[in-house]
């Protein structure tokens, strides 16, 4: 499973008078609903859902789905439509912002596609590979137990020295079970996971404060401002610089 080849459409606000109702309809692209106030219903593959603030619903292309909301059910939320040759099929349609990322990157996501600057295809691209890059997160993180575990362990670590072998000891099992068990709920070896979770903690550092760009690498765990650029334009395709302007 990669988000790499993940490709950013379009996104959209809703804010509907109610009671608002859509009938079943298919698209030729995924599409994600954030749920920023209220809530609403869905009833796809003969079963309903019920979304409220702080849930994702995830509608994968050429799935029927019919939305609605109650009588004084309030909704607003923000909708993006995406290509994703990599998505996994038992992606479920309602996933949980436990920390409230994807939130505040689909926000973010939103403002800027609105400015239409000379910087907005790459930000807008970044934004929404950080948005997908969470949503995966936060299904991967059903077994609470035991990745939810160990990714809690590394943002409590997250700027001090983190080796496999420290892992390995906290979960328990043999280093080859540990990779093969973490791998298969990730799509990303133990120590790839360490590096994308401190680009998180950087990116978020980059996007929330004023700080200088050396004592977030230093806070993130990233070495130098250097090293940390580099990983900041593999895993979000842009520098901490060109990400931090438009948030100024």
């Amino acid at each position: 499973m990669s988000i790499s080849n993940a490709r950013f459409i379009g996104i959209g606000r809703h804010k509907p008078r109610i009671p608002w109702r859509m009938k079943a309809h298919a698209h030729s692209f995924h599409e994600i609903i954030v749920i920023l106030e209220g809530g609403q219903s869905v009833l796809t593959g003969g079963s309903e859902i019920r979304a409220a603030e702080g849930d994702i619903l995830f509608y994968k292309k050429g799935v029927p789905h019919e939305e609605w909301t109650g009588e004084n059910q309030r909704l607003v939320s923000c909708f993006a439509s995406c290509e994703w040759g990599d998505c996994p099929p038992d992606l479920p349609v309602l996933l949980k912002d436990r920390r409230g990322r994807v939130r505040m990157l689909t926000e973010w996501l939103y403002e800027e596609a609105q400015s239409h600057t000379a910087l907005t295809p790459d930000l807008t691209g970044s934004l929404f590979h950080a948005v997908l890059g969470q949503i995966v997160e936060s299904w991967a993180e059903r077994d609470e137990g035991f990745v939810g575990r160990i990714r809690g362990y590394v943002r409590e670590h997250i700027g001090e020295e983190l080796d496999l072998e420290t892992l390995v000891r906290l979960a328990g099992m043999s280093k080859f079970h540990f990779v093969r068990k973490y791998g298969g709920l990730t799509g990303r070896t133990p120590m790839e996971d360490v590096r994308a979770l401190r680009v998180e903690y950087a990116r978020d550092l980059v996007l929330s404060t004023s700080l200088p760009l050396k004592l977030i690498a230093e806070k993130a765990g990233l070495g130098d401002q250097y090293h940390m650029s580099r990983l900041f334009r593999k895993h979000l395709g842009t520098s901490p610089g060109r990400l931090r302007r438009p948030a100024r």
